[in-house]
């Protein structure tokens, strides 16, 4: 059904990442906001669908869908319920972008240490070959 809403462009997936809201819709076949996807979570036997936008700060990072085949699912409990798991859904992702994005920085400063090195020789090899010296005016010389 997340790939039904992505292809219709509509949704309560769609509108809770817009929006940045969380959305519910407690009887989807009659919900007239989304008639495209309506249509389809209806065929596939959906009754209840409840989107939670994902929020680290104003940012949207992704939504939790939930899907219920029978219509009214979702009580004020649930949506509650639903919003703390949200919460705790979107620290994850953004501890995982965190770590990975410091993966990536180690990564790219092992490059750098190691190109740094073959500079290095390249430098050592042009001095000895021109009888250059370093100066002061010429850093890393």
């Amino acid at each position: 059904m997340d790939g039904a809403q992505c292809e219709a462009e509509e949704g309560p997936c769609i509108e809770a990442y817009e929006k940045g809201v969380m959305t519910v819709s407690q009887d989807i076949s009659r919900d007239r906001r989304w008639p495209v996807f309506a249509g389809e979570a209806s065929a596939a036997g959906l009754g209840s669908v409840l989107a939670v936008p994902l929020q680290r700060g104003a940012e949207t990072i992704g939504v939790l869908n939930l899907y219920a085949p029978s219509s009214d699912s979702f009580d004020s409990h649930d949506i509650r319920i639903a919003g703390l798991f949200g919460e705790a859904a979107a620290a994850v992702v953004e501890d995982v972008r965190e770590r990975d994005g410091l993966r990536q920085l180690g990564r790219q400063l092992e490059e750098a240490l190691a190109s740094r090195a073959e500079i290095d020789q390249a430098k050592g090899i042009i001095m000895a070959a021109t009888g250059a010296r370093p100066t002061r005016l010429s850093p890393g010389w």
